[in-house]
């Protein structure tokens, strides 16, 4: 999937790019929850899309598309398969059944589906329609798609947990790895950076410009102290995203400390107890590594 991503957003031609997007949607057939999880690590990429030659009438000016969005539609577009072939094999679709899960929806999901409303509403009055439509789909369907496929992969299996206090499933806590480590790549970057090395232009072209209409810098001075940019436009933006990736960090390396400690005292009276206290162990480190503390 990796590959596939890389194919597309750096491949610079449009074979290398469509053959990314089959690549990363063949393997996204057979494990969709996985390919979303692409989608939190490449977004702090938005500044940096894909630039796909060939698909304009303006030979100099490429189609941009940010590599989270081509990630997220390709999921959505397995999932949708996915769960459709599973409804045609198993032959389970009433229409009362049909009735309930519409009802359900409209029930629990209704400040998501109020949101949406307000966004088309937006979108009707908008006077210029060009940029109300792209930022209708950047501010308000993707991010309700991303939401309702986070959740329905999110659900707690039965695989996941042995106790009836479980509080995280195993998709939840991969998705939290999975947004630390793109905080961190992005805070390594920045961190690099600072010491002269930028690697922001190996990844692509930044679509982020200064005042004076020219590429925005990498490192900026403000009242004497330099400040990096990373992978974004402004070194606000960075410091407000890695602003909300280290609380998560901390709590889960935190959590982390105080289950090995436990598992370890626990072990050591379980040798004593012939195993009996083992289940106990279990149940009190994943519940403290994947849900109290975050």
């Amino acid at each position: 999937m990796a590959l596939g991503l890389a194919l597309f957003g750096w491949g610079r031609a449009l074979p290398a790019a469509l053959a990314g997007l089959l690549l990363f949607g063949a393997l996204v057939l057979v494990r969709p929850g996985l390919g979303l999880l692409f989608v939190p690590l490449t977004m702090p990429l938005y500044l940096i899309p894909a630039a796909i030659p060939g698909l304009r009438a303006d030979a100099a000016r490429p189609f941009l598309l940010p590599i989270h969005e081509a990630a997220l539609l390709v999921v959505a577009a397995a999932t949708l398969a996915v769960w459709g072939w599973r409804q045609v094999t198993k032959h389970q679709a009433s229409s009362t059944k049909h009735r309930l899960v519409i009802k359900d929806v409209l029930w629990n999901y209704a400040p998501q589906l109020l949101f949406l409303v307000a966004g088309i509403w937006g979108l009707l009055i908008a006077v210029e329609r060009g940029s109300a439509l792209i930022e209708f789909r950047r501010m308000i369907v993707e991010p309700l798609l991303f939401y309702a496929l986070f959740k329905f992969y999110s659900e707690p299996r039965a695989s996941d947990h042995d106790a009836a206090d479980f509080q995280f499933s195993n998709y939840s806590f991969q998705f939290l790895l999975v947004f630390i480590l793109g905080g961190a790549l992005a805070g390594l970057i920045g961190l690099l950076q600072y010491v002269g090395l930028d690697l922001v232009p190996y990844l692509g072209i930044k679509q982020c410009f200064a005042p004076d209409g020219g590429v925005c810098s990498n490192i900026v001075a403000d009242g004497g102290v330099r400040r990096v940019l990373s992978v974004y436009g402004h070194p606000n933006n960075l410091g407000l995203y890695l602003g909300r990736v280290w609380p998560l960090a901390a709590a889960l390396a935190i959590s982390f400390l105080i289950g090995r400690a436990a598992r370890l005292g626990r072990n050591s009276s379980a040798r004593s107890a012939s195993g009996t206290d083992l289940p106990f162990t279990r149940s009190v480190t994943r519940r403290t590594l994947r849900g109290d503390w975050v």
